[in-house]
Order: structure tokens, then C-alpha cells, then sequence
């Protein structure tokens, strides 16, 4: 009724779901503080989310902003990818804990460079499909081996399964093209539940969920929706014009990748996206946001609207 009257148009709508979904993971994190003050953890354990939140939005804003040269900033991608594989690939030469090495520690911060960069690899894999096709491959096996060599079979299964999507619904891509870059991260993911990973959980992190489930019901409603909220991004595509297929690919191998982040939290001891204690995974969660919406104003006439 509201498109029917045009009180509003679906670019508007859009627009408002896009503030909406800067605004919503500020709640979840709010929610993760209550769920873990009630089982006496204090808040302060919770800063570095406030931090990464604050960091995302800025991000999202200034990559919106009509100061960014689109031309001059997409001959950075190489880069941006390249660069990302160094930053992930420097934990494997990190101390470690008990073996695993997917943190990098300076003084009290803790950093897990793949759940802030994986939603950028997979944007990047998704821009370079129709562009160059052997640095999008190199991309995702590169960095489903640092997951396997870590390692981090949480990440490796939400970032391989995700980007499978990628290469499995492009357009135009050679036979060889699609069954390597369906394959080997695929492979690499199920490999890595083979590996020892012995990190215990920590209940406001790995279990803050499981903690939601201990408070009255109208907590456990509040909890579930705020988290159901956190895949608005993701599914604004749906009611954009669709001008092209391509427009709802990148936003639904991220809506994948987030769904598989916290279903991982039930088959391992892997942190709990927003609502759990840590800078990684909000910060990789308004990467994803801004991915999306990056790709949504491409040019129609670039490579991959052909």
C-alpha cells in the first residue's frame, strides 16, 4: 500500500533499510551486554564491539560519500586483495594458542584478521570473476589454505561454502574456471574440521547465545529477532528494481556467509557474531554491509552486468 500511494519508493525504502542495518548491530551489541551482565561478566568486555561498530559506520558512510573516486578506488582491488592475504597469512607466524594460530595480539587487543577481511575477500572474488579470473581463483584458495593451515574450520566452512556460491552462479564461466573454484575451497573447508582445534569457549564469546537461553522469554524473543534483524543488509536487493542478476549474488553469498558464522558456533568453539564479546567479527560485519552496498551502484555498462 505504501509503494501503491508512493508514500515512499523503493529507493527510499532502500535508503531507510540501509540506515536501519547501521543502526541494528549497535542493539545486538547492547543485547550481549545484558545476556553477559546477568551471569556477572562485566561490560567492559564488550568495548572493543563499541569500537568496531564505530569504525564500520564510519566506513560505510565514507565509502558512500560522492568523494570516493569509483574508477581510481577499484585499481586499488588488486591490492585490497593481495593485502588481505598478507594480513590473514601473518597469523600462521603469530605465537599462537595451543596451536592455533588465528589471532594476532598487540598488547590487550585481539585481532582475527579473517572474520574482519573474509567479507572483503569475498567481495573481491565476486569483482574479479568477470575481470580476472585467475586472481579470484588464486583469491579463494589462497585464503581457504590459510584457513586449513591455521587452523579455523568455522571460518574456512562460512567463507568456502560462500564463495562456492560465487563461482557456482557466475555467468559466462569456463567449465575449468567454475569446478576449481568450486572445489578446492569446498575441499579445504571439510578438511579442516580434521585438524585439532582444542581453543576452549569463553561464555560471552563462543556461548553468549546459549546464555540468551537461560534469561526469562521475552529476552530469548528480544535476542532472536534483534539477531533474525542482523541479515537486513542482505536481502535489500529483493526490493531494489532489479536491474540485473547480479545485483542479488555478492548480497546473498554474504547473507550465506553470516548464517554460517553463527552456525558454526554449534559445531565448534567459534565466536558468536556482534552479540559475542570481540572487535573481529563486528568490524567484518560492517565490511559485509558496505561489500553489498558497494556493489549495487556498479556501472551497468562494467564486465559484469554483460
Amino acid at each position: 500500500m505504501i509503494l501503491k500511494n508512493k508514500l515512499l519508493t523503493r529507493d527510499q525504502i532502500l535508503s531507510l533499510l540501509e540506515i536501519v542495518s547501521l543502526a541494528w548491530p549497535i542493539a545486538a551489541i547492547f543485547m550481549g551486554i545484558k545476556i553477559a551482565t546477568n551471569f556477572a561478566i562485566s561490560p567492559s568486555a564488550f568495548t572493543w564491539n563499541t569500537v568496531a561498530a564505530s569504525i564500520g559506520i564510519l566506513l560505510n558512510f565514507g565509502l558512500r560519500s560522492d568523494y570516493i573516486n569509483r574508477t581510481s578506488f577499484e585499481k586499488t582491488f588488486p591490492w585490497l586483495g593481495i593485502g588481505t592475504l598478507i594480513v590473514v597469512g601473518v597469523t600462521l607466524i603469530s605465537p599462537g594458542l595451543e596451536g592455533v594460530h588465528r589471532y594476532i595480539s598487540i598488547g590487550k587487543f585481539i585481532s582475527n584478521p579473517s572474520a574482519q577481511l573474509s567479507p572483503v575477500a569475498l567481495f573481491l572474488v565476486y569483482y574479479f570473476i568477470p575481470r580476472n579470473l585467475y586472481f579470484a581463483i588464486s583469491l579463494a584458495m589462497v585464503l581457504s589454505g590459510i584457513h586449513f593451515f591455521q587452523p579455523d574450520a568455522g571460518q574456512a566452512t562460512s567463507f568456502g561454502f560462500s564463495v562456492v556460491f560465487l563461482f557456482a552462479f557466475a555467468r559466462k564461466l569456463p567449465r575449468a574456471g567454475r569446478t576449481i573454484g568450486c572445489f578446492f575451497p569446498l575441499a579445504l573447508a571439510l578438511a579442516t574440521w580434521l585438524r585439532p582445534d582444542p581453543l576452549p569457549s569463553l561464555p560471552h564469546v563462543e556461548g553468549i547465545l546459549h546464555l540468551s537461553l537461560q534469561l526469562d522469554w521475552p529476552w530469548i524473543a528480544l535476542t532472536f529477532f534483534l539477531l533474525i534483524g542482523l541479515f537486513i543488509p542482505f536481502g535489500t536487493p529483493f526490493i531494489k528494481r532489479a536491474r540485473a542478476a547480479e545485483d542479488i549474488v555478492l548480497p546473498l553469498s554474504l547473507l550465506f556467509y553470516l548464517a554460517l558464522t553463527f552456525v558454526v558456533t554449534e559445531l565448534g568453539n567459534y565466536p558468536v557474531p556482534v552479540f559475542g564479546a570481540g572487535f573481529s567479527p563486528v568490524l567484518g560485519y560492517y565490511l559485509a554491509i558496505a561489500a553489498s552496498g558497494w556493489m549495487r551502484t556498479t556501472d551497468p555498462n562494467d564486465p559484469s552486468m554483460q
